[in-house]
């Protein structure tokens, strides 16, 4: 399949083509980058994309979690550890939670890759 194309399945037809090794996470991740740098400057989503290098993913085996490593972004205002999150405020400006919020737990148990 081409990249190009990945942006427009759904989860659960990228979590299949990657069992069915038809695709790598790696190739989900540079195929979403690159919608972003087409589409970003139009409708302006992300606060930050300096930070889209920094992927972390779940603990253990990411073959094995129920999510198989799929990158997903977060929203600025859930605490994900030592990423910044700001609330787009002036007042957080900076901030690097310690922790992350329960719901990126979850994420990052069932193999999830956040950027």
């Amino acid at each position: 399949m081409q990249n190009s194309k990945l942006n427009q399945l759904t989860a659960h037809e990228l979590i299949k083509k990657l069992e069915d090794k038809e695709i790598t996470a790696e190739e989900i991740l540079i195929a979403l980058k690159k919608r972003i740098e087409e589409l970003d400057s139009k409708i302006r989503a992300y606060v930050r994309l300096k930070e889209i290098d920094k992927v972390t993913s779940g603990p253990g085996n990411t073959a094995m979690a129920p999510l198989k490593g799929l990158p997903i972004t977060i929203k600025d205002n859930i605490c994900t550890e030592g990423i910044n999150t700001e609330c787009c405020s002036k007042i957080l400006m900076g901030f690097k939670p310690p922790y992350d919020a329960t719901v990126i737990k979850k994420l990052k148990e069932a193999g999830v890759s956040i950027f």
